[in-house]
């Protein structure tokens, strides 16, 4: 057994791609051997903005398959069949098949080598792999960049193939300007690109910008600021890390911290860093290059033009009251056929208000109003406009300037996360969503498939969120919330948007209570009902427990005979007085005592006491069946024993739909 090797050398890529593109190499490379019964221990994948690499190690060579062909019983002649697969009867072998001796013909399938299935899976694996934009070449090839080298191993051999006019070798290249790196096997390949400064395997490269950055930090006596993403970022932007640090002027540290550090990370792709907690007038960046001083001096001279750049923004902006911000909002459209950001921010102005009256407290409830009307008012500034990240964070700043109260500037700064921890910036969130939500779903802008422009699952994701984790005074229903959004729209299908709406959240909770519960419990769940978020995860941990008790399998086929029994019938009201049987009269009995108990049991949201007080009906609905016809031909008897057995289903669909699991 042997290693294969493939590297797609490039000129540079996004960074943004490689991840993706390696993510594709694999799963690719998996199903195309498999396809041709080429067998591998396992795959790696490598990348850097030059290369995209791969892996398998212990290839193993495909076996010779024998296929079985059964022909006549062997009492009749196998002439015919011999003739049909161009064999001689002497070919033929009598086999025991299925209590009977048959004539069979075992045919040998020779494999192909596995050097012989990599000239051709290779190519098909390269011309797989997509890209949010490629370019394309002569004839229909397409890849992100020119591919300007190949290299395809098998132990120390070379796979030839070529790909518009770039044939495989065993040589690679290393940094520009330096020579071919020869590659003698794929066990070689990381160290021999190691040699010529190229650090091939991310992982590595992660780890060793991750220590350096650390290590020069360190010398100054300070930390490393490591905003989300951007560490994975540099990573695939560079091939040689090499730390370099360099500084900026102290007097851009009277601008907001986020603002510094988002000219930094956002534009520059520089590591902050801080000093007792606090931002220092250093940073640290990442380069392909060993020439530190030319390098930093560009560095801090294109920081600097950026720092002043926001430096001008936040004293312009300033001038400006939040208010006034709001009401420029006036003139810039959310979304055609659905008005203006300012109609957009009236209207969570009253969703938002109406919402906080029954779920927060009344200290909260007087911030809710402006919060939601100066939410979006940051859109409007300079500062916004240059760094868009900083939505709601430049909101937060200015209202702290003009001195609006904390609880209304801490809501604006929270506004935009998926789940703020401030309970108005909740309240504002769910009213901005929804009104999102609503919106679009009116215009016919729905997801389909993995097509999603406007982000609407992460929006609609974010309600789901919110109304889980609150600690809200009341429970919050999908229905009502969606209603009450509808009335902020003219000339808008209510019908028509719940139809719509409330499968897709009902999609949302399936998904994020995925996280917690068998998908099977959540079907069942979800089927009982799913207009309560918080009450279908309560049902969902109980019946979670509740499957794990002796004696459940025997109670969901009762139920589902139950179920079955009742398909087609039609409800009429129970007459007590027309149960005739032993076993039904037990039956009603049990059902009317446990009813009680159980509606108790609901109301408290002790629905692991439900679930055991419907466990106990399992003997007496099993006697029923055993004893009790329910089909008879006296009408109003069958009617009223299906009456009966409506009471029980009733009883568990209002907790779970047992029969969906």
């Amino acid at each position: 057994m042997k290693d294969l090797l493939l590297e797609i050398g490039t000129e540079e890529l996004p960074a943004s791609y490689i991840e993706p593109a390696l993510s594709q190499l694999k799963t690719g490379a998996e199903k195309l051997f498999s396809e041709n019964a080429i067998e591998f221990s396992s795959a790696e994948t490598y990348g850097t903005p030059r290369r995209l690499s791969l892996i398998l190690y212990s290839v193993k060579e495909a076996e010779t398959k024998e296929e079985e062909i059964v022909g006549p019983p062997a009492q009749s002649p196998p002439d015919g069949f011999a003739k049909k697969h161009s064999v001689l009867g002497k070919d033929l072998v009598i086999k025991e098949k299925k209590g009977g001796r048959y004539w069979c013909l075992i045919k040998k399938k020779e494999r192909k080598p596995a050097y012989v299935i990599s000239r051709k899976v290779l190519p098909q694996l390269i011309s797989s792999i997509s890209f949010p934009k490629s370019m394309r070449w002569k004839g229909d090839f397409t890849f992100a960049r020119p591919i300007r080298w190949l290299v395809a191993l098998l132990g120390t051999r070379l796979i030839p193939f070529e790909i518009e006019g770039v044939k495989t070798t065993k040589e690679s290249f290393g940094l520009r300007g330096r020579p071919p790196v020869f590659i003698a096997s794929p066990a070689h390949y990381l160290s021999a690109l190691r040699k010529q400064g190229v650090i091939a395997d991310q992982k590595e490269r992660a780890e060793h910008i991750l220590s350096a950055l650390k290590d020069s930090a360190k010398k100054i006596g300070a930390e490393v600021l490591l905003p989300p993403g951007l560490l994975d970022e540099v990573v695939n932007m560079v091939e040689d890390p090499s730390v370099i640090m360099g500084s900026f002027s102290k007097k851009y540290l009277k601008i907001p911290e986020d603002v510094v550090i988002a000219s930094m990370v956002s534009h520059q792709r520089y590591f902050p860093l801080l000093k007792d907690e606090k931002l220092a007038p250093w940073f640290l960046a990442i380069s392909n290059s060993k020439k530190a001083a030319s390098i930093r001096k560009g560095y801090e001279r294109v920081l600097s033009a950026r720092l002043a750049d926001a430096d001008f923004f936040w004293k312009e902006d300033k001038k400006v009251s939040l208010e006034t911000f709001a009401s420029k909002l006036k003139g810039v459209i959310w979304q055609e056929g659905l008005g203006t950001l300012h109609q957009k921010a009236l209207r969570c102005v009253r969703l938002a208000t109406s919402f906080s009256l029954r779920l927060l407290s009344p200290k909260d409830i007087r911030y809710v109003e402006r919060a939601a009307y100066l939410a979006k008012a940051d859109l409007m500034t300079q500062m916004v406009g240059e760094f868009p990240k900083l939505e709601g964070i430049m909101g937060y700043h200015y209202a702290k300037f003009n001195a609006v109260e904390d609880e209304i500037a801490e809501a604006i700064r929270q506004h935009y996360e998926p789940l703020p921890s401030s309970s108005i910036a909740r309240v504002v969130n769910l009213a901005d969503r929804i009104d999102t939500l609503v919106g679009y779903f009116a215009i016919g802008y729905i997801p389909k498939g993995s097509e999603d422009p406007q982000g609407l699952r992460r929006i609609g994701n974010s309600i789901i969120q919110i109304i889980l984790e609150a600690d809200f005074k009341t429970r919050i229903l999908l229905s009502s919330i969606i209603r009450e959004a509808c009335k902020g729209y003219e000339r808008i299908d209510e019908e028509k948007i719940m139809e719509t709406l409330l499968p897709f959240l009902k999609v949302r909770l399936f998904f994020l209570l995925s996280s917690s519960f068998d998908r099977g419990v959540i079907n069942a769940v979800l089927s009982a009902g799913f207009n309560d978020p918080k009450d279908c995860r309560d049902r969902a941990e109980a019946l979670s427990n509740f499957i794990k008790q002796e004696g459940f399998s025997d109670l969901t086929v009762s139920i589902k005979r139950v179920m079955n029994i009742l398909k087609g019938a039609e409800r009429v009201v129970f007459d007590e007085n027309l149960l005739a049987e032993p076993a039904e009269k037990e039956l009603y009995s049990m059902v009317t005592k446990t009813g009680l108990d159980f509606k108790s049991a609901c109301q408290r949201k002790d629905y692991d006491e439900a679930f055991l007080l419907l466990s106990k009906l399992r003997p007496a609905i099993d006697k029923f069946f055993d004893e009790v016809l329910v089909q008879t031909e006296e009408k109003s008897i069958r009617e009223n024993r299906q009456a009966l057995l409506f009471r029980i289903s009733d009883l568990f669909l209002s907790l779970a739909d047992l029969s969906a699991m």
